[in-house]
């Protein structure tokens, strides 16, 4: 069976290296399904690997994207714990940005019935890292303050959702005033501009309770606001780096308030958890998806041929996604 992808044979920029190429599908194993993509997101994190500067690097040729989901269309014989027209997570070893795969049925996670593709696509990456940056880190009580940079990420807009569904609330630092409303409509309760030294009233917007968590996507000079807010004790997450400049870090605060600095990537968290666990927590995220507690905004949604396009579309200032569909 022949399928088109989008592939790389070397790292680089993504629209010098990415290819829609023809590449072929093997026959399934008694143990394998056959899937067809029905969605699959575009993340901050596929260009680092296709840059070849993210925490790891593909065996190359590879085929990009690292999240999305699909239909099963064919069986192996020994498959009884999944059927077909099943909605699946496609495996992000085997890339996602690809019209079919064949995957091991061991390591699919079969989606709820009422899941819609386009959300179903968004929830492996940016839903459990969310959800775990509350729960792995400092204990929250309802009541409590986090603050946040890139509020608009799709980590961000999670991370808004979930709080609010677990009665904390939350302080979100954006770079555009005119995002303010989408925000809040999702469940911020302050939005502020980067632009601003919001710090300096922190205490008048929590109304003096403290800020324990603050979470750091962006790098550079956003860090130390973040820390100037955090309460003594307090602890700044950073998951990513979108400035790509060094974290700054006011040496008075880690000192005299005794604030720590720590890491997260999702990747090392699932390769250190079993299977069970990690479904579970993904059951946890698709049972507030199914309920639509949790809503993912969507851009646009392009074909994979016109991927050139769709890169573009994403890194210009937008609110929701940019996803692929092999409609």
């Amino acid at each position: 069976m022949i399928a088109n992808a989008i592939q790389y044979h070397e790292y680089g920029k993504p629209q010098d290296v990415l290819k829609f190429e023809k590449i072929s599908i093997a026959s399934i194993l008694p143990h394998q399904v056959l899937i067809k993509m029905k969605a699959a997101s575009i993340n901050p994190s596929d260009f680092g690997l296709i840059m070849g500067k993210y925490g790891s690097k593909n065996t190359l040729p590879s085929i990009a994207g690292r999240e999305g989901v699909g239909e099963i269309v064919e069986l192996g014989d020994n498959v009884k714990n999944l059927n077909r027209g099943d909605l699946v997570n496609i495996p992000q070893e085997l890339g996602t940005w690809l019209e079919y795969c064949v995957s091991d049925s061991r390591k699919l996670f079969a989606l709820p019935k009422n899941i819609e593709a386009d959300q179903a696509a968004l929830s492996f990456i940016n839903p459990p890292t969310a959800w775990l940056l509350l729960h792995h880190f400092i204990k929250l009580k309802k009541g409590d303050w986090i603050i946040q940079n890139a509020a608009n990420s799709q980590v961000g807009i999670c991370l808004i959702q979930f709080a609010k569904l677990l009665g904390f609330k939350t302080i979100n630092v954006v770079r555009r005033k005119n995002l303010e409303t989408e925000l809040q409509i999702l469940g911020a309760d302050v939005v502020v501009t980067e632009d601003e030294d919001y710090y300096k009233s922190i205490n008048e917007i929590t109304q003096n309770k403290p800020i324990k968590l603050a979470i750091n996507s962006v790098g550079g000079s956003s860090v130390s606001k973040l820390i100037r807010s955090l309460s003594k004790d307090g602890m700044l997450v950073t998951i990513g780096a979108m400035d790509f400049e060094p974290i700054r870090f006011p040496t008075r605060e880690l000192i005299f308030n005794n604030i720590s600095l720590k890491g997260f990537w999702l990747d090392q968290w699932l390769k250190t958890n079993d299977k069970n666990r990690i479904d579970d927590l993904l059951k946890t995220i698709f049972n507030f998806i199914s309920k639509n507690q949790i809503i993912f905004p969507i851009e646009k949604k392009y074909r994979l041929c016109d991927y050139l396009t769709a890169f573009e579309h994403s890194q210009k200032p937008r609110f929701g996604k940019i996803i692929f569909t092999n409609e």
